[in-house]
């Protein structure tokens, strides 16, 4: 009996941090964020700015134009794992990658270095998801 007491505590607790991560990851993304992309031409700039309440915008800065789209992202969290949905996004010019719709594993978070892998596109295929997006953080 007291080993299911102490097997219900220990699964209590793993549950417990693993909701305090996600909402850590949520509060600790929102900011403004450079993407370094492979193949990027020197004089585009690509931010992305997480903002408080799940939206995402998108900009890309290149010599005397700038275009942008505004977007949604969730974040959830799968066993071991953090995951980013974006959705509702929109082609930008200049933007090697098009639509960057779908579910992004977080690869990695730290010291002011992001770099996400989409798994799966918004359709929940897996063929062809394959993205990798780095960035660091502005501010």
């Amino acid at each position: 009996m007291k080993f299911i007491v102490r097997l219900f505590y220990i699964g209590l607790l793993f549950i417990i941090i693993m909701l305090s991560g996600c909402k850590k990851f949520h509060e600790e993304i929102i900011g403004t964020w450079e993407f370094h992309g492979y193949g990027q031409k020197k004089d585009n700039i690509f931010i992305w700015t997480f903002s408080e309440k799940g939206e995402l915008i998108r900009m890309n800065e290149s010599g005397s134009w700038v275009v942008y789209d505004t977007c949604s992202y969730e974040i959830s969290r799968a066993l071991l794992e953090t995951r980013i949905l974006i959705y509702d996004t929109k082609k930008l010019t200049g933007d090697p990658y098009g639509l960057v719709d779908g579910y992004y594993r977080v690869d990695r978070f730290k010291n002011n270095i992001l770099a996400i892998t989409r798994i799966e596109t918004i359709d929940g295929r897996t063929e062809g998801a394959f993205l990798r997006l780095e960035f660091t953080r502005i501010k």
